[in-house]
């Protein structure tokens, strides 16, 4: 899938080097992107929910009402 992300981005990923302590986790970016980090940061490393924002603010081949609707539609 030419959508998905690269091998590359899951390889940087997986090789943050963390400091001690909470880390505080921020970010945002195409949907695909957006739930490889959600799902490693969920059970790969988990980090902390209330310093933790992943957040998808769009989605390739959908304009902005449809990735609203697509968001609502995978929340429920």
């Amino acid at each position: 899938d030419s959508h998905a992300p690269s091998d590359e981005l899951i390889d940087a990923i997986q090789s943050i080097t963390w400091r001690d302590g909470a880390p505080s986790v921020f970010v945002a970016g195409e949907f695909s992107v957006a739930r490889l980090f959600r799902t490693y940061f969920r059970k790969e490393r988990p980090t902390r929910k209330d310093l933790t924002y992943v957040s998808s603010y769009w989605k390739l081949g959908l304009i902005e009402p449809e990735h609203k609707a697509f968001k609502a539609q995978i929340a429920a």
